[in-house]
């Protein structure tokens, strides 16, 4: 996955004039309010008309308040709401480790000890 910093968002003036206004401060999570995206991610647009950027919600606000994301990393919601956009329910991880992390199937397998009829799954079986 490709990286983001902080030197392809625009100003602090416009993302606190047109970012934070779109996100719903809760006890727990902070919900994008704007856009969604494919996969029920927030998404958010900015710059001049016929010329804007595309990012996601959550990544924008990483990079805002902790840090640029580094290219082959990516934000996992620890928090497992896709439209948060907290900083600290997002962990810098590889795709492994965020597809591991997740419910998919994948996941699933990854922590399967025997196969369904009940053998052991080992190295030496598999």
């Amino acid at each position: 996955m490709r990286g983001l910093t902080r030197a392809e968002l625009p100003s602090n003036e416009t993302i606190d004039r047109l970012f934070w206004p779109h996100v719903e401060v809760t006890d727990h999570c902070w919900l994008w309010s704007a856009s969604v995206i494919g996969g029920g991610y927030g998404g958010w647009q900015y710059g001049p008309h016929g010329s804007q950027r595309h990012v996601s919600a959550h990544r924008c606000s990483y990079v805002v308040c902790v840090a640029d994301i580094p290219s082959g990393l990516v934000l996992d919601h620890l928090c497992k709401v896709r439209l948060c956009v907290r900083p600290d329910h997002l962990d810098l991880v590889t795709m492994r480790e965020n597809v591991l992390r997740g419910i998919g199937i994948t996941a699933l397998n990854a922590v399967k000890t025997e196969c369904k009829h009940g053998h052991p799954l080992t190295p030496d079986n598999i």
